[in-house]
């Protein structure tokens, strides 16, 4: 049960990142780190490194190998898709 608790607490802060990216408070280009990531919202860094591999994934971000993440560019289509979905 603490598995599925846990698993809950990190998809929950992954959207808490997305839309953090989609409304620019974490503007694109802005170097994130799994320790200012943590401090800033209060989560594990398990927590934080799941979101930002999702991120990834998803193409918000992008990784800086030994220096951390960078929230990614946003084309015309991105801000079409997000006007979309709202």
């Amino acid at each position: 049960m603490g598995e599925a608790i846990e698993g809950q607490i990190k998809d929950q802060f992954y959207e808490t990142l997305k839309l953090a990216i989609i409304s620019c408070e974490l503007p694109p280009g802005e170097e994130l780190s799994e320790g200012y990531l943590a401090a800033r919202y209060g989560v594990g860094k398990a927590s934080v490194r799941h979101a930002l591999s999702r991120l990834g994934q998803d193409g918000w971000v992008t990784s800086k190998p030994r220096s951390g993440h960078v929230v990614a560019p946003m084309t015309m289509e991105d801000v079409a898709d997000i006007f979309a979905m709202r």
